[in-house]
C-alpha cells in the first residue's frame, strides 16, 4: 500500500493526524466571513493544513477555493502574476477556458498559456511591464472574484513577502482591495512570525486588525504517537507506542521530520520496528545529509557554527546570554553572541519557542549535536 506518511503535498483525511481544533477555527471564520492569520515555525504542516481546509470546504459546493504560494514572488509584478494564475485556474477547470476567460478579463494585458517543465503544468504568462500595470491587474482580478455567485476563500501561503516588495504601497493596495470583495474570505499564512504579526498587529500597517490570529502549535505527542501506530498497523507492522513516543520527541514534534522518519520507518520490510530498526533509521537519514551539512560551513562565520553547536548541543538553550552558556561553549562576550543570534535568527537558521532557542533544522541540530558528543 502507499506510504501513508507524506512529506510533501496532502493525501487527505485519512492521512492527517489531529488538527481538529484549528480546522474548526478556521472553517468558523471562512463561514462567517473572518479573515485568519495563520503562523509558526517553518515545516510545521500550515499548508497541509490549509489543504485540509479546502478539503473539507469542498464537500459544500458553495465554495470557490484558491491557493496561492508567493514566497518565491519579490515585486508586485511577480505576485500579480502568481495572483492572477491562482485565481483563474482555480475558477475555470478547461485550460482553454482560463485563457479565454483571463483574456476576457485582463484584456488591457497580452495573456498566453505556457507549459511549466519543472511542474509540468499549463501555466498563465501576463506581459505586465509596469506598477501601474500590475494595479490595473489586480484591480480587474478582485473585481472578477466579486463577481462569483459562490463565496471564494483565497489562501496566500508566505505572505510576510509582500512586506519586502520594492513598491512600499503594496500593502495598502492589497488591503483596499480585499476590503472590497465582500463575498471572499482570506488566510493569510506564513513562517516569518515577527514580519508576519508585525502587518497585523501594528498601528500604522494598512492590515492592522484586519483579520484574527492563529498560532499552529506542534500535535501533541500522545495523539501522534497513537496516530502513527494506527498506520503501522493498517500495514501488519508493529510500532509499539513508547517507540512512536521516542521518534516524536528526537524529532522535536516538528511535523516535517517526524513524517520523514516514519515515511523511512514505513518503508522498511519488517513486522516489528524495534529499538534498533529507529537508531540504525535515525543514523541513515543524518548520514545521508553529510555532504549538504557539511557545506553548511560556507554560508556561516566560524563563531556561528560555533553558536549553532552551541544551541544543538543543548537541545533547547536557555540564558545564551548568561556567563555559565558562553564559559561551556567558549564564545567569547555576550555582545558577540548577541549579535550571531540576531543574524542566525533573521536567516531562519534558530527559532525561538517557550523561551529556549532551538536549531531550526532537525536533522542538522542532531547532526551537530552527533559530532561534538
Amino acid at each position: 500500500m502507499k506510504n501513508p506518511f507524506t512529506v510533501t503535498g496532502y493525501a487527505g483525511a485519512k492521512y492527517f493526524c489531529d488538527r481538529e481544533e484549528e480546522t474548526k477555527k478556521i472553517i468558523s471564520a471562512v463561514e462567517n466571513g473572518r479573515n485568519i492569520v495563520l503562523y509558526s515555525i517553518r515545516r510545521l504542516g500550515k499548508t497541509q493544513l490549509i489543504k485540509h481546509v479546502f478539503s473539507s470546504l469542498g464537500k459544500n459546493k458553495k465554495y470557490i477555493t484558491v491557493y496561492l504560494d508567493i514566497y518565491h514572488t519579490r515585486d508586485l509584478k511577480s505576485f500579480t502574476q502568481s495572483f492572477a494564475e491562482a485565481v483563474f485556474s482555480a475558477l475555470t477547470t478547461n485550460p482553454a477556458s482560463i485563457l479565454e476567460k483571463a483574456a476576457k478579463v485582463l484584456s488591457n494585458l497580452r495573456v498566453a498559456l505556457s507549459f511549466d517543465p519543472f511542474s509540468g503544468k499549463t501555466i498563465l504568462t501576463f506581459d505586465i511591464k509596469t506598477p501601474q500595470e500590475s494595479e490595473a491587474t489586480l484591480r480587474k482580478i478582485f473585481e472578477h472574484i466579486s463577481a462569483q455567485k459562490k463565496q471564494v476563500v483565497v489562501a496566500i501561503d508566505e505572505f510576510q513577502q509582500v512586506s519586502l516588495y520594492p513598491e512600499d504601497t503594496t500593502e495598502a493596495l492589497l488591503r483596499s482591495f480585499m476590503s472590497e470583495c465582500t463575498n471572499a474570505s482570506f488566510i493569510f499564512s506564513g513562517s516569518v512570525n515577527h514580519l508576519l504579526i508585525s502587518m497585523f498587529a501594528s498601528a500604522n500597517r494598512p492590515f492592522y486588525q484586519s483579520a484574527e490570529m492563529l498560532r499552529l502549535q506542534k500535535i501533541e505527542t500522545a495523539v501522534y504517537a497513537r496516530f502513527a501506530k494506527r498506520l503501522f498497523n493498517s500495514k501488519g507492522t508493529n510500532l509499539p507506542l513508547s517507540l512512536a513516543t521516542e521518534c516524536i520527541q528526537w524529532c522535536r514534534n516538528h511535523t516535517y521530520f517526524v513524517q520523514r522518519l516514519f515515511n523511512r520507518l514505513y518503508s522498511l520490510p519488517v513486522e516489528e520496528i524495534t529499538g534498533d530498526v529507529i537508531q540504525r533509521t535515525k543514523n541513515e537519514l543524518l548520514l545521508e545529509a553529510e555532504p549538504v551539512f557539511n557545506d553548511y560551513v560556507n554560508f556561516y562565520t566560524q563563531f556561528q557554527w560555533k553558536l549553532l553547536s552551541a544551541v544543538a548541543k543543548e537541545d533547547g538553550a536557555q540564558s545564551v546570554y548568561s556567563t555559565e552558556f558562553i564559559n561551556k561553549y567558549e564564545l567569547g562576550s555576550t555582545s558577540s553572541v548577541r549579535t550571531a543570534l540576531q543574524s542566525l535568527i533573521r536567516r531562519d537558521a534558530i527559532y525561538e519557542e517557550d523561551n529556549k532557542y532551538f536549531v531550526a533544522d532537525l536533522f542538522f541540530s542532531r547532526w551537530l549535536e552527533m559530532k561534538i558528543r
